[in-house]
């Protein structure tokens, strides 16, 4: 009888054990999960648009805290933070990864492949930029008619922030498209949330970043580079 009651209580000892080791894993998994989806995570850098500061097939960690806190206004973001980003519908499903260039309320332009913020031209690692000129306009009779090559009848959703941005057109502008088509390098003025965002390897000509779609909403950033 003593044998049986002490041969009962080890299994129940054993199962308690294997239930309490079951459950700590469990939790452990559960705050993984948690960590990579609210916290941290890794991916995986595609492409050489980002060289040299990152490589093709590199692996990265992932800051998601950051994207909360700008939310919360308790993080501005600053220039040269790199992000990763949901990019529009037109280009990809994998997220991207480019470096912040400009910041809300921030003047923007590209003229000539070179960089102007706020008036000023900025130096970059590699001087070449994909886009010659952005954001590209054609006015006509003191209107825009178009934008980047698209007429605003047809102008795909990227786009409309960079239409909703654009500084007013100059008056020597309008007054020459009274007597003709006039197509010129307009500057953006950044609306609030909104960051200009350029691959480091400037001269790969199939990177895509805002020289090409636009500015980038801060609900479309999911995380900063953590390392």
């Amino acid at each position: 009888m003593l044998n049986l009651f002490k041969t009962n209580k080890l299994t129940k000892v054993k199962s308690y054990l294997g239930y309490n080791l079951f459950s700590q894993s469990l939790l452990i998994l559960i705050i993984l999960w948690l960590s990579s989806i609210f916290v941290f995570g890794l991916v995986r850098v595609s492409g050489n648009s980002m060289q040299p500061s990152l490589k093709n097939g590199q692996i990265l960690l992932l800051n998601h805290l950051s994207i909360y806190a700008a939310k919360l206004g308790l993080l501005s973001f600053k220039t040269n933070t790199v992000v990763i980003f949901k990019p529009p519908p037109k280009f990809q499903e994998k997220p991207f990864i480019k470096r912040i260039v400009a910041l809300p309320n921030d003047e923007v332009s590209i003229i000539n492949s070179e960089l102007f913020v706020n008036g000023l031209r900025v130096n970059l690692q590699d001087e070449h930029i994909n886009s010659l000129n952005f954001p590209k306009v054609l006015v006509q009779n003191g209107e825009i008619i178009a934008l980047e090559g698209y007429g605003l009848a047809n102008l795909p959703d990227y786009l409309q922030a960079t239409l909703d941005m654009l500084e007013p057109v100059p008056l020597d502008i309008i007054k020459r498209s009274k007597t003709e088509l006039v197509s010129f390098t307009a500057s953006i003025k950044l609306l609030p949330n909104y960051y200009f965002v350029l691959g480091d390897n400037r001269s790969y000509q199939a990177s895509e970043d805002s020289a090409i779609f636009g500015p980038v909403h801060l609900n479309s950033i999911i995380g900063t580079l953590l390392f």
